[in-house]
């Protein structure tokens, strides 16, 4: 079961990113839940590459910013960040 850290909030992790590439790409936590984080870009003009397509980088950002914040967010003692503490040090059990 995740275990939310009552310590960052929704205002306060769409804060941080605020002057960062987040916040320049108009990224932004609309929910945050035990095992769900929610989040949204505006697609604009600065995320559509020459060809006229949305470029892949808006998309990764947004999925590495989500996944970012969200780990970021689980308590240190859940089973969720553990796993993921575990996956990036390369030892899974």
């Amino acid at each position: 079961m995740s275990v939310l850290r009552p310590e960052l909030t929704i205002a306060l992790l769409n804060e941080r990113g605020g002057e960062y590439l987040p916040g320049y790409l108009g990224i932004e936590i609309i929910n945050l839940a035990p095992n769900t984080l929610t989040s949204r870009m505006a697609v604009k003009k600065l995320h559509i590459a020459p060809n006229q397509f949305l470029h892949a980088a808006s998309v990764v950002a947004l999925a590495d910013t989500s996944c970012g914040y969200w780990i970021k967010q689980q308590s240190a003692g859940s089973p969720e960040r553990a796993a993921s503490k575990a996956s990036n040090k390369g030892d899974r059990k």
